[in-house]
């Protein structure tokens, strides 16, 4: 028989074939599951004394394109702002000038033209134009101190205003140093419902407004003379966390709410997961949880801490409607560009070719190409492009003979990876605790694990070593044999 290695969805019951409640370092795939790759960290292979090639604390990540196709990556701690050095992998200090920041708050960047805008909740809102900066400074013309940013047409909006957490302010048309009220088009606009503004995603026409406890429109309305008018979508539900939304395309986004994952006004986590991730998940941590989108691999991740203390990824794979989990940890997410990397300039990354540890057909070679990284836990701009993760994968639990014990004497994994353990678990009636028996690897001529023992509940974990090439795995086909009724 044929046992599936099904979606995760750790909310159904153990013994349903059609989900698995543990997969861990594998990505979503149409008919089963296919690897992860683990972080490739941008290291220099020389460091200057004074240099900066790794930072602590970070607390957002950001990748700025300009129109001519130059790139830029900023990261930012409770005290400073960096800019990446393509040229000599190391990070720039570009803290402005006056003095250090002062928050303890994740830092929010938004792009609009060729100025690259962040704000951290406490400081004033800092600009650096990509053009013609060396480092940030205070924006000018009065802005809010505010928790996020985002562009919404001509127009920078700020959201979590210091002191007026239900209001939500907009500088004047294309001019993002005025913010006098009723001047070329700046106002504002008190939310009456929902509580505090957390965040917000641009959408055709104008805004989706995420607060504490309601979700609203906000629309262009220059045929009333107001600048935007704004109504309810739901007061049902909100935004848990400030950051844990993201978009994945126009008019489509997806978030965090108290009552699970949404996409839109789609439910996405009910009855899947939703009560798995609410018992997993340290929620005196969720102001940390956020969200960034891997647009290569189509899945958006959430980096949250769990009740263990270590931070993990939650991924979403909007194409396939299919979730994934990974013990990957990083400082913050982000979409970023892949470096420029030629033949000639290899040695900037490795010492020698045997140090290349990237697989050739990475998104890593593809100078400029947008892909899923962000700052690792050692500091440094990583990418998700490195060797595949070691994978674990388990099965539901299966009786192929209820009521009589079913006697296991081999099985073998439909895939492609040829180094992989294979391990029996079996129990005695549904609710028992699974026994293991020890891994066993496969057979170099018929791929059959040798796999043996009986009980009427069945269930078969696969682990897959780092850095083994694989593409697929679906299935596990199980040889045996009813055994009695005893």
């Amino acid at each position: 028989m044929k046992i599936p290695l099904s979606p995760f969805e750790p909310d159904k019951a153990t013994y349903n074939v059609a989900a698995a409640n543990v997969v861990v370092n594998a990505l979503p795939i149409a008919d089963g599951w296919g690897p992860l790759p683990s972080l490739n960290e941008i290291i220099p292979t020389e460091v200057e004394e004074g240099e900066i090639d790794a930072i602590a604390g970070c607390t957002g990540v950001f990748h700025a394109r300009t129109a001519a196709g130059t790139t830029a990556t900023f990261a930012g701690t409770a005290t400073k702002l960096y800019l990446f050095n393509e040229t000599d992998l190391i990070w720039e200090d570009v803290t402005r000038t006056s003095s250090d920041y002062s928050s303890s708050l994740r830092w929010s960047f938004v792009q609009f033209g060729s100025r690259v805008l962040a704000t951290n909740g406490v400081d004033p809102i800092q600009v650096y134009d990509l053009g013609s900066d060396t480092e940030f400074a205070n924006l000018a013309g009065s802005p809010p101190v505010c928790k996020s940013l985002m562009v919404v047409g001509d127009f920078v909006v700020a959201l979590g205003v210091d002191g007026q957490p239900d209001l939500v302010r907009w500088c004047g048309i294309n001019d993002t140093e005025q913010w006098a009220e009723g001047e070329d088009g700046a106002g504002s606009q008190v939310m009456p419902v929902g509580g505090d503004v957390l965040n917000g995603i641009p959408v055709t026409g104008g805004a989706i407004i995420l607060m504490r406890s309601a979700i609203r429109a906000m629309r262009f309305a220059l045929e009333t003379g107001w600048v935007f008018a704004f109504s309810d979508i739901t007061t049902e539900r909100g935004l848990a966390a400030p950051y844990a939304v993201a978009q994945i395309g126009q008019d489509d986004y997806v978030y965090y709410s108290p009552s699970g994952f949404y996409r839109g006004n789609n439910a996405i986590g009910s009855e899947r997961l939703n009560k798995w991730f609410s018992e997993t998940v340290d929620t005196d941590y969720l102001e940390d949880m956020d969200a960034s989108v891997d647009p290569f691999r189509q899945v958006i991740w959430w980096r949250f801490r769990s009740r263990d203390t270590k931070n993990y990824l939650l991924g979403y794979n909007w194409m396939l409607d299919r979730w994934c989990f990974s013990d990957i940890e990083f400082q913050a997410l982000a979409t970023v560009a892949t470096p420029s990397v030629t033949i000639d300039g290899m040695e900037k990354f490795f010492n020698t070719i045997d140090d290349v540890d990237v697989p050739f057909d990475s998104r890593f070679w593809q100078s400029g190409q947008p892909t899923f990284g962000g700052i690792s836990t050692s500091g440094r701009l990583a990418f998700m492009s490195g060797e595949n993760l070691p994978a674990t994968l388990y099965t539901a639990e299966v009786s192929p003979t209820d009521p009589d014990r079913f006697f296991v004497n081999g099985a073998r994994l439909d895939s492609d990876a040829v180094n992989y353990t294979m391990t029996l678990g079996t129990s005695d009636f549904k609710g028992q605790g699974i026994r293991w028996r020890n891994p066993v690897t496969p057979s170099p001529r018929t791929r059959f694990c040798g796999i043996r023992g009986d009980g009427r509940m069945i269930k078969l974990k696969v682990d897959i070593p780092a850095g083994e090439e694989w593409k697929t795995a679906t299935t596990i086909e199980m040889m045996g044999e009813r055994a009695s009724f005893s």
